[in-house]
């Protein structure tokens, strides 16, 4: 069957405006590793107009015949003329297409999918395949999956511009404008980098203290944890209609969780404790919650809340044998800051991660710690990290260098190790404490930051550290919220990255990879 033979009969009116050009001209920069962007035109739906003007993550917004939203979404499934898949929200506003959710399973075979423009249009089809003209003008292009690892909905991000991040240290630039100022960048970083991968959610001794289950939101996604006989983690969807088990951070000490709907309950392992009166035939074991990807490492409790993420031993990689020397888990929160930082969350993360900055406004941290003084790790892991050497006469990261705490055993005594592990944990590994920086995106140009120091349990007076620390990390967000209102400039353009932001450039490729759809590690 020829393209056209395959598409026409399927398609009516696509019409692609100058706004979502650069859209298509992603899509079809890298057309093997992209989700399929199309309308759904399958018997009724054949009669109807649809017009992509409103594209958000790959996404697809449809009008009725008064110009009325109808439904937004995206495809899931594409081999016409017989199986088109889809997941639509009926109305609502395109803007939060982010929300959408995605729960395809891939396809035993490489499908085929298509792109149409009309033409006339401007947008650019490189990188495009075998190509026909419809009988309405429609120009078309037909290929299929390269692997169904490539099963992946790529970021609203100029491919081009990815591209000119993704080159050598010392020929790359940052990543650009709209990666730290476009809602729908953040929309869907919020699905497919915080649900979609594996986020931090906090010390599992903390979240499981005076409750049995609680709320979580991860990334876009709704989800129960439980502590039963270990944490796990469910989809808060009940599995009668659909209703909300907990509301947006609610928690609990009962031992079943009740839906308020119809009082459907569950067990903290998720099966089905009771559905009333459903009829004694009824059997409960294929209607537990849908249970999500959970691990507890070094104490912290990371959820993948889409279930698609690699394995966590894959995500962390080589991170642990660096981490577990200090024994996290076994450590006591002393203190606790929150802030709210107006700044874009990898701004702050890119600034974690290079002392390029701190002769500048560091000057307590230089008095201890060589500015240029270390190297940066290159391990197997979606994280980034390095280390840096104490002064000789420092014994810790304080404002005189002096230690009131109590040394980790087994630990380099002369060494503070740096490490971020994606999407929004930053671990800062002390001679005799660790510190956390855990990372919460509120909008593109504000970040909540919950900063926590450990200690030995017999460490009394936590503050030569906090004091520290406050005082860095208000110098450092004053730096972060200055760089996101040049950003915010109409005038901004991504800039080089000098030798010593090596660590910056891991973590930039590593972001451009993401929005890619290709793997978070470091290429071997």
């Amino acid at each position: 069957m020829s393209v056209e033979q395959e598409i026409s009969p399927l398609v009516k009116t696509v019409v692609v405006p100058a706004a979502v050009e650069r859209a298509f001209e992603a899509f079809t920069a890298e057309t093997s590793a992209w989700w399929p962007m199309f309308s759904h035109s399958v018997g009724e739906a054949a009669t109807k107009e649809v017009r992509m003007e409103g594209v958000v993550g790959g996404r697809i917004v449809e009008y009725g015949a008064e110009g009325e939203l109808a439904t937004w979404g995206t495809v899931s499934d594409w081999d016409p003329p017989t199986t088109v898949g889809f997941s639509w929200h009926p109305g609502g506003d395109p803007s939060e297409a982010g929300q959408v959710t995605v729960r395809s399973p891939r396809p035993a075979t490489a499908p085929k999918y298509s792109l149409c423009i009309p033409a006339g249009s401007a947008a650019a089809t490189e990188g495009a395949h075998a190509s026909a003209t419809t009988r309405d003008g429609t120009t078309c292009w037909a290929s299929t999956w390269s692997s169904p690892d490539s099963w992946h909905m790529t970021a609203p991000v100029d491919a081009r511009a990815l591209e000119a991040s993704l080159r050598p240290h010392g020929e790359s630039v940052m990543l650009p404008r709209e990666a730290y100022t476009d809602p729908a960048v953040l929309a869907w970083e919020r699905r497919h980098f915080f649900a979609g991968t594996w986020t931090c959610l906090g010390r599992v001794d903390e979240l499981s203290d005076g409750t049995t289950y609680r709320e979580v939101t991860v990334g876009d996604i709704a989800t129960i944890v439980t502590f039963g006989e270990r944490p796990r983690a469910f989809a808060n969807t009940c599995r009668h209609r659909g209703h909300e088990l907990l509301q947006r951070g609610e928690t609990s000490e009962h031992r079943a969780v009740v839906c308020p709907y119809h009082g459907w309950s569950y067990e903290l392992d998720g099966s089905v404790k009771t559905a009333p009166r459903m009829g004694d035939s009824f059997h409960t074991k294929p209607y537990g919650l849908v249970e999500l990807p959970a691990e507890v490492w070094q104490g912290w409790l990371f959820v993948n809340a889409t279930g698609t993420a690699t394995s966590f031993a894959d995500h962390v990689g080589g991170l642990t044998d660096l981490v577990a020397p200090y024994a996290p888990e076994s450590l006591v929160l002393k203190a606790r800051h929150a802030y709210d930082v107006a700044s874009n969350w990898k701004t702050i993360v890119e600034n974690y991660h290079e002392c390029y900055h701190c002769p500048l406004i560091h000057p307590e941290l230089c008095k201890v710690s060589p500015p240029t003084s270390g190297d940066n790790w290159n391990l197997p892991g979606a994280w980034v990290g390095g280390l840096m050497d104490l002064r000789p006469d420092a014994e810790t990261m304080s404002l005189d260098g002096r230690s009131h705490g109590v040394p980790l055993e087994g630990v380099d005594p002369r060494r503070v190790n740096y490490l971020g592990l994606f999407p929004n944990l930053l671990i800062s590994l002390h001679p005799d404490y660790v510190m956390t920086h855990r990372l919460e995106p509120r909008a593109p140009s504000l970040t909540a930051i919950e900063c926590s120091w450990y200690f030995r349990p017999e460490v009394k007076d936590p503050s030569y550290a906090v004091e520290f620390w406050d005082i860095t990390n208000r110098e450092d967000w004053a730096a972060c919220e200055s760089v996101q209102r040049g950003a915010e400039s109409p005038h901004f353009r991504p800039g080089p990255l000098a030798p010593a932001e090596d660590a910056v450039y891991q973590w930039v490729t590593m972001l451009a990879r993401g929005y890619l759809g290709k793997s978070l590690s470091t290429p071997a």
